[in-house]
């Protein structure tokens, strides 16, 4: 049977109307103020189980597509549901589903709760939009709709100064980065006459339009390097991981940055395609290689010398995003495309598992102790071994040991910087992971090796485990069995240059 195109919209669609939907009922849920409303977590959950399940449904019978949802030119359609997309969802409904299962016995949220489960909703929805954006008006609204939500959600706990500051930091910097983009969008715009992300890589094929061409690329890339943690416009991130409860901040590194991200390979990997002339392609690697060499450095370095793990993690989040920026210098070449893409879908998908686990542990423990001290962890393998283990199982795939999935997501990455010619940037990258065993090491050794500081016993509750369950089943997973991921990744390299 065919699907008519009101039919064949709704169904596609129908993964991002069911979060709608769990928007509205959660608000109306929350009627009970100031108090504990456990059916609120269990909704936003069952929400996220759902949008899955219908996600899934809806790539079923009509996948793979022979054409995109939009008008009958598949070049000028709006929205594009192909593999990049259910890749995007995935990591979307991914990233809601482990901060739910976090933040189901947070004390953060006793008056607020409604509030924070409908904003992960809505920010997830936003993730799911611009995944399936072929014009730049979708992308942009999808990912200003995860913005908004994000400022509204740093800030909830408004009484508490340290949040309003983190919020209002995130908010400044986060308009500044939008006015970026919006700008860079509006030279494409009037290069091309068309919001189409097909039609920006027409830019580079002419001459005398690569220079504004170059310009409009950069704003872009700095306007999303700021969410994706990108030095120089890392500034501000250490500062809103520190004043913003653990729950939240789990979200932005795990969803957050994978969404920016997403947003740079829509741009970078489908928008602006190779081959380019020698000249543009020297200058666009160059460019991103040096500030790719400076993230890994500034982000390890930092890393180093932390004494709260808000702060680690966010340096450690830095650190990877150096290392993502390797599939975007090795992809202009043509030798280095596959790999490219097999490193930065694995790491993206491989990020959002590993960091998501140590920030599950981390709730854990700030929850037991009221503390965010790294020395709070001495004695941890000691006084709850499972996240314990999780926990350095996390830090050991972060930094990149077999054969944990973090491993293969570096090697590929690595191997498509010296396929693609680029090595310093694979040997950058080696040495920053060696440097990443010291501090990853560090606190490995603190739970195993040291003496506990405080006597407080680190409560576990069954949600957060079953999220550090799903994290530890992925992380050995996906590292044993990668080449089934690899597949995958291969049918989303032919759905980029579809």
């Amino acid at each position: 049977m065919t699907l008519g195109f009101d039919t064949l919209y709704l169904r596609m669609f129908s993964p991002i109307i069911i979060l709608f939907v769990g928007v509205v009922l959660t608000f109306v849920a929350d009627l009970r103020k100031n108090e504990r409303n456990p059916l609120l977590p269990a909704m936003s959950l069952a929400f996220f189980i759902s949008s899955f399940i219908a996600l899934f449904l809806s790539m079923t019978d009509i996948f793979p597509y022979s054409d995109t949802v939009g008008v009958p030119d598949s070049n000028l359609s709006t929205f594009h549901f192909g593999d990049f997309y259910l890749f995007g969802a995935i990591l979307a409904l991914s990233a809601g589903v482990l901060v739910t299962l976090g933040s189901w016995y947070s004390n953060w949220f006793d008056q607020d709760q409604g509030f924070f489960y409908a904003l992960i909703q809505l920010a997830v929805a936003g993730f799911i939009i611009l995944s399936a954006s072929e014009n730049f008006i979708p992308l942009i609204l999808g990912y200003e709709i995860l913005s908004i939500a994000t400022y509204a959600l740093i800030s909830l706990k408004k009484e508490r100064k340290s949040a309003a500051e983190a919020g209002i930091k995130y908010f400044l910097v986060g308009s500044l980065s939008t006015s970026m983009i919006l700008f860079g969008t509006s030279i494409f715009f009037g290069l091309t006459h068309s919001l189409q992300l097909s039609t920006v890589g027409q830019v580079f094929a002419e001459s005398d339009q690569q220079v504004l061409g170059f310009l409009a690329a950069s704003f872009i890339f700095a306007g999303v390097g700021f969410k994706a943690s990108i030095v120089p416009f890392h500034a501000v991130i250490p500062d809103v991981y520190d004043g913003a409860d653990y729950s939240i901040v789990n979200f932005l590194a795990i969803a957050s940055k994978n969404a920016a991200f997403f947003v740079l390979a829509k741009i970078f990997l489908r928008g602006i395609m190779p081959p380019f002339d020698d000249e543009f392609q020297n200058t666009l690697a160059i460019a991103i290689t040096i500030i790719a060499i400076i993230t890994m450095i500034i982000g390890n370095l930092g890393a180093l010398v932390q004494t709260t793990m808000k702060r680690f993690l966010a340096y450690s989040g830095i650190s990877h995003a150096g290392f993502m920026l390797i599939a975007i210098v090795a992809y202009v070449s043509d030798d280095g495309q596959v790999d490219a893409v097999n490193g930065l879908t694995l790491h993206m998908f491989a990020y959002l598992f590993m960091t998501g686990a140590a920030f599950l542990v981390a709730i854990l423990v700030s929850q037991s102790v009221k503390s965010d001290e790294l020395y709070h962890y001495k004695g941890l393998g000691k006084t709850n071994i499972f996240a314990s283990f999780v926990l350095a199982i996390s830090f050991l795939s972060l930094a990149g040991i077999p054969p944990l999935i973090g491993f293969w997501s570096k090697f590929y990455l690595f191997k498509a910087a010296i396929e693609s010619g680029y090595y310093i940037l694979a040997i950058v990258g080696i040495i920053m992971s060696a440097v990443s065993f010291f501090y990853y090491g560090r606190i490995i050794k603190y739970m195993f090796a040291d003496e506990s500081v405080t006597e407080t016993e680190i409560r576990s509750f069954f949600p957060t485990i079953f999220g550090l369950l799903i994290c530890l089943v992925i992380m050995f997973g996906f590292g044993l069995w990668s080449d089934s991921f690899i597949s995958f990744s291969e049918d989303i390299l032919a759905d980029l240059l579809s």
